[in-house]
């Protein structure tokens, strides 16, 4: 990915998560986009169903409420996952916020909104898997839309058919809706509504700092 003049991405961004930094955004707003995006009646969210369909019509109607820019096919919000003999598997998510400057470079913010399904034990709703993480890039793209300075393009993608193998990230980086040589950075939100191995309360893990020296340096800086 190209280099270019360092900016506190990383540090707007936790301070836009984290509602002790940053009152705008409420346990409230979460709790209502985690509740709707796991709710029984979705079924798991399961690639293909009426309950993927339900959940991509929800996170796309309040994306455009925020009056972000589809960045899918053809001018609309879609990507479609298609496998290698031209079936489709599901649909990517894509919408653009751009700068309010001349920007140097697009950081994408990403989410899978997909889960597992139904099986013999039961509906898996997915709250945390990945409706958590969902909802803070719904709150996060609110807030970054309403900033009045966005040195950067930021896209952010909502990815399908993850639980799959990854299929949906996959499918975008072989496919991407915007040059890769644009991106100078990408963040994933995943799994946000539980503590880790539950011995870690109150806090956010961060992977995948070793790429980049610039985003890691950031991150320790940001409290």
């Amino acid at each position: 990915m190209p280099r270019h003049r360092p900016f506190p991405f990383l540090g707007l961004l936790f301070l836009a998560l984290v509602a002790s930094a940053d009152e705008r955004i409420t346990e409230g707003e979460l709790r209502a986009h985690v509740d709707a995006l796991a709710a029984p009646e979705l079924q798991g969210r399961a690639p293909g169903t009426d309950g993927s369909r339900e959940a991509a019509e929800y996170i796309v109607e309040r994306l455009e409420s925020y009056e972000l820019q589809p960045a899918g096919e053809g001018g609309t919000p879609f990507q479609t996952i298609r496998a290698p003999g031209g079936a489709e598997r599901g649909r990517n998510l894509c919408f653009l916020l751009p700068a309010t400057e001349d920007a140097e470079a697009t950081v994408v913010v990403g989410a899978h909104y997909d889960h597992l399904g139904v099986s013999p034990e039961g509906v898996f709703t997915g709250a945390d898997d990945n409706a958590s993480g969902v909802a803070a890039l719904l709150e996060i793209a609110e807030k970054f839309a309403s900033a009045r300075a966005r040195p950067r393009d930021v896209l952010f993608l909502a990815f399908d058919c993850e639980e799959q193998g990854m299929l949906g990230s996959s499918y975008w980086v072989a496919h991407p809706t915007i040059p890769l040589d644009q991106v100078e950075a990408m963040v994933c939100l995943d799994m946000l509504g539980r503590s880790v191995m539950d011995r870690f309360p109150g806090c956010v893990f961060a992977f995948g700092t070793e790429w980049s020296e610039d985003l890691g340096r950031e991150l320790r800086e940001t409290r």
